[in-house]
């Protein structure tokens, strides 16, 4: 239904976990996180997110459309 999916849901976690990442290695260095290092990963999860959100929109409107003839 959606042309390359698998490729299109491994960005979406590879974006999700890096930007994730972002916040916790200094955590774990037990470091401060730099201002740069958290609006990268806030922006790495805000393109995961829409990624994820156009996934499931996209799935969504084309089974509705199958369904629908």
């Amino acid at each position: 239904m959606l042309s390359h999916y698998a490729q299109w849901r491994t960005t979406h976690m590879v974006l999700l976990v890096s930007g994730r990442g972002c916040r916790a290695c200094p955590l774990v260095r037990r470091k401060n996180p730099s201002l740069p290092a958290l609006l990268s990963g806030w922006g790495l999860v805000i393109l995961g997110e829409w990624t994820g959100r156009g996934l499931f929109y996209g799935l969504g409107v084309t089974i509705g459309m199958v369904v629908e003839n």
